[in-house]
């Protein structure tokens, strides 16, 4: 188990990434791997974390979240700053890829990006640097979904 400490940061950002993707038909981002990757049980647990203002004791026994509640919360707190900056690094990237040939994509603080799953053109060298604890929660996540790692990733626990 991941100490929640070293993990809630990627926990919210993914929450964010998966929430705007479901529920935003003209999004500025779509990730469309990130629900899958936190999983529906860790998916309405954060949901619930939020909606109760981060009080965990609040959401005992609570089984889903009302994402009205969560909605307001979200985007004005949360989700600007990781959807903004995600849409603006990999439209960026992909630009200088396609005009630069073979390029390394270094991601500080990884936690739970799909990417590395997203991403379509080979020639991106990723690394994905995060802790440990939070890089071993994600590495688990992957092997219990059945997704093979691409060879142009490498993980680099720090």
């Amino acid at each position: 188990m991941i100490a929640e400490r070293e993990s809630i940061t990627a926990k919210l950002c993914s929450f964010a990434r998966a929430y705007h993707s479901l529920g935003e038909s003209k999004g500025m981002f779509n990730d469309f791997l990130a629900y899958d990757l936190m999983g529906s049980e860790e998916y309405g647990r954060i949901g619930r974390l939020i909606e109760n203002d981060f009080d965990d004791s609040k959401s005992h026994g609570q089984l889903s979240f009302n994402p009205a509640k969560v909605y307001r919360k979200l985007d004005r707190y949360i989700s600007p700053i990781p959807l903004s900056r995600i849409a603006f690094a990999e439209s960026e990237l992909a630009s200088f890829a396609k005009e630069n040939g073979p390029c390394q994509y270094v991601i500080c603080g990884a936690g739970m990006d799909s990417f590395s799953f997203r991403n379509k053109n080979r020639n991106i060298k990723i690394f994905e640097v995060d802790h440990p604890d939070t890089q071993r929660y994600k590495l688990q996540r992957i092997r219990k979904l059945n997704w093979e790692i691409p060879s142009n990733v490498t993980y680099c626990p720090c």
